[in-house]
């Protein structure tokens, strides 16, 4: 089971579908970014990592710069800080303008408001022997889970048990990439009008203040034809907080308002904001659901085939 991770790219993505099409709210895709091989069961991605060199940047930021830093992979998380806590609140809204009453056969928009909330713990020393716990959901209740421990994984969907089987996919790299990189997501979606200057700065960290740039700056993404190049982004205000020795980042605080126009040629007002942490703890566990049950499965065709044969060919 996979938890569905919306990090802040296919939320943003979803609702600004919804703005375009005048009515309809449609979930955003995956890019395929982060996306990547391996040729172990349990082995890390072999695709290689972004790297950035972080001194420089965090001794003049500029927006391409720390975008590098963000887009690094969650490998270079865990070799880097060890066992580790990430989480993420994530609050984004779309609404319409006040409209007169309508008429038979208009296409309304809707008022939209989307509230995530992710928590991955990682507990794991090496990769070929993963320990991790990734919660996504408001409430513990309503919540998707998913445990990973070496050969075994333990998923749950909200309201509902915990499963077990043997993990079979490698996929969860993806997701815990997807996780780490959900500070980048809201950052490039502020990127075209986003002024960057450091407010603090020490031997272990640096804190840089994110605001609204006077002018539009032009950005390799997302592309003008998309409505991300035609959205109007009217404030930006937020922290950011990166270690210096690697560049990963430990909290961030950012809000971000714009406006955008659907076919219908409405404006509509959008507020996309999120809260993130990040905390290293050497000790941190993960253990296994206390009761779980096997994963129900299919009987193949094959064994099908031959149980519900067998005898016929003699």
């Amino acid at each position: 089971m996979r938890p569905r991770n919306a990090t802040l790219r296919r939320l943003i993505v979803g609702l600004a579908a919804y703005a375009l099409s005048a009515g309809t709210f449609a979930c955003g895709e995956d890019s395929g970014e982060g996306s990547s091989e391996s040729t172990a069961p349990n082995a890390s991605p072999r695709a290689a990592p972004v790297v950035v060199e972080p001194d420089p940047v965090l001794e003049a930021p500029t927006v391409d710069g720390v975008l590098g830093l963000l887009a690094q992979d969650h490998r270079r998380a865990r070799r880097a800080l060890g066992r580790h806590r990430l989480s993420y609140t994530a609050d984004l809204s779309l609404v319409p303008p006040q409209l007169p009453r309508p008429t038979p056969g208009d296409r309304l928009p809707i008022a939209r408001e989307v509230h995530d909330e992710l928590v991955l713990s990682w507990a794991g020393d090496d990769d070929r022997e993963p320990a991790l716990h990734l919660r996504q959901g408001p409430a513990e209740e309503t919540s998707r889970e998913l445990v990973i421990l070496g050969e075994e994984t333990y998923s749950r969907l909200p309201h509902r048990g915990w499963l077990h089987r043997t993990i079979d996919s490698e996929l969860h790299w993806t997701w815990l990439d997807d996780a780490e990189r959900a500070v980048h997501d809201i950052v490039a979606f502020a990127a075209p009008q986003l002024t960057i200057t450091v407010a603090s700065s020490d031997d272990e960290r640096v804190t840089l203040k994110l605001s609204r740039a006077a002018e539009r700056r032009p950005v390799r993404t997302p592309e003008p034809a998309t409505w991300r190049g035609k959205a109007e982004l009217t404030a930006i205000d937020g922290a950011l907080v990166l270690d210096r020795e690697h560049g990963l980042w430990q909290s961030a605080e950012l809000k971000v308002a714009y406006t955008v126009v659907d076919e219908e040629g409405r404006t509509l007002t959008g507020e996309a904001s999120l809260s993130a942490q990040r905390e290293v703890i050497p000790g941190l566990e993960v253990a296994a659901p206390a009761t779980s049950a096997p994963f129900p499965e299919r009987i193949r065709y094959d064994v099908e085939r031959r149980r519900l044969l067998d005898g016929l060919a003699r």
